[in-house]
């Protein structure tokens, strides 16, 4: 019933929401409108999971996103994140039926301070929580939420299970020139975990550099982001010390529309692979 009803506070929020900050994960310098986002992502996976051709082409991650200016400089921010996993052969997988599952729900808000440097930079800051709204991976199988684990370190809190996070980044968006702009980002995750679960509380830094093109028609972004473990360094996650390659190309299809894609890789071996994304933005006018 919980589940149900952070779902529909979401979905309320997704309805009444903007590309500029729709998640911690993906802050974005744009113009301050309310936005819907559909998010497609699709992990490579590693050979420790299955190979390539278990797996079906569906395993895949969507992120549902709003961003709702409330005024006064604050708006508030969302994403219900889901997960298909479907594979032909791996760990006795034939023998149940390929699963969605709902991930932990996206809560926060940002506080976007007065431009400074003659106009050109736009910091801010985010806060925010994911609800525990992911089921229990035991029932009805254990693999719908896998796909949305591998598929990146940014939201990994997305599909963790039995977790309560609480997370911290500041932003700045510098604008470079007309077309350029330069965001970069620092913050930190903790993690707090239910009774029954075997991890032990956790400390997390991240951070983002992005660079940002944009014209009237054509746009795309070059940066990195990663997720750090500080304490303890005994944990279960330490192994997803892990930085990320990005690279995106987006087109504005008219005023209200745009579409990107982008591929992201991380520059060590990790548990983590390369993924590819679709994102789609909705603008809706004042």
């Amino acid at each position: 019933m919980k589940t149900i009803q952070y779902l529909l506070f979401s979905i309320f929020l997704l309805g009444t929401t903007a590309a500029h900050a729709q998640s911690i994960w993906n802050v974005h310098p744009d113009t301050e409108q309310p936005t819907i986002t559909a998010e497609w992502q699709k992990p490579a996976f590693i050979d420790a999971i299955s190979s390539s051709e278990d797996i079906s082409f569906f395993s895949s991650v969507l992120f549902l996103q709003g961003y709702l200016p409330a005024g006064s400089g604050f708006s508030f921010v969302t994403d219900i994140p889901l997960s298909h996993w479907g594979s032909s052969d791996i760990y006795g997988a034939e023998t149940q039926d390929p699963h969605t599952t709902i991930g932990n729900i996206y809560l926060g808000g940002v506080y976007r301070f007065g431009d400074v440097a003659d106009g050109r930079l736009s910091p801010s800051i985010e806060l925010g929580t994911r609800l525990p709204t992911m089921p229990d991976p035991d029932f009805p199988d254990k693999r719908g939420f896998i796909t949305g684990f591998y598929s990146g370190v940014d939201r990994l809190e997305a599909f963790t299970p039995d977790l309560l996070p609480f997370m911290g980044m500041i932003t700045g968006n510098y604008e470079l020139n007309s077309t350029a702009t330069l965001s970069v980002s620092g913050g930190a995750s903790y993690w707090t975990n239910g009774d029954e679960l075997f991890l032990q509380n956790q400390l997390f830094l991240m951070q983002r550099v992005m660079l940002y093109f944009d014209t009237d028609e054509l746009g795309g972004r070059l940066g990195m982001s990663g997720k750090y473990n500080v304490a303890p360094k005994d944990a279960v996650f330490s192994e997803f010390d892990i930085t990320q390659l990005w690279a995106g190309v987006n087109k504005t299809l008219s005023h209200n529309w745009k579409v990107e894609a982008y591929v992201r890789a991380p520059i060590t071996e990790s548990n983590i692979n390369r993924s590819f994304g679709i994102k789609v933005d909705f603008k809706i006018n004042p």
